[in-house]
């Protein structure tokens, strides 16, 4: 068990386990994707998306058999150091909250997004999901 940046040949593994995760976002020439593999078989991934000068975390998924043990924790603590190059968005289900406030997200208006964010936060709302707008600050060291 461990993770990784991942590599381009792992591309389509992260494109199918997305998709039995019933996650629709692909991986776009913006993105960098992190997974959580157990013998070599992606279990958990996230994503970081470099757009507008901003970073935003996107299409954090791990196996059932895996949330709430540490993983996501180990993973997402994992990104911190790119979270840290400029600021940074996510958009999550509401009641993780508190799991991104781990990394220094915090909650925000939605119409404090980035007018890029505003239209994907309000797609989201359409489609129905119960979600929160957040933002972390660039950490200069």
């Amino acid at each position: 068990m461990y993770i990784i940046k991942a590599p381009e040949d792992l591309k389509t593994q992260v494109k199918q386990f997305y998709s039995n995760m019933g996650y629709g976002g692909g991986w776009s020439e913006n993105e960098q994707a992190y997974c959580f593999l157990v013998d070599n078989t992606v279990k958990g991934c996230v994503k970081i998306e470099k757009i507008q000068g901003v970073c935003m975390l996107r299409g954090m998924y791990l196996e059932k058999s895996l949330q709430r043990n540490g993983v996501g924790t180990s993973l997402i603590k994992h990104i911190e150091p790119e979270l840290n190059e400029a600021t940074s968005y996510c958009l999550p289900f509401a009641h993780l909250s508190e799991f991104y406030g781990q990394v220094g997200f915090k909650k925000v208006s939605s119409d404090s997004l980035p007018d890029f964010l505003v239209a994907r936060f309000k797609k989201y709302q359409e489609m129905g999901h119960n979600i929160i707008a957040m933002k972390r600050k660039q950490i200069s060291i």
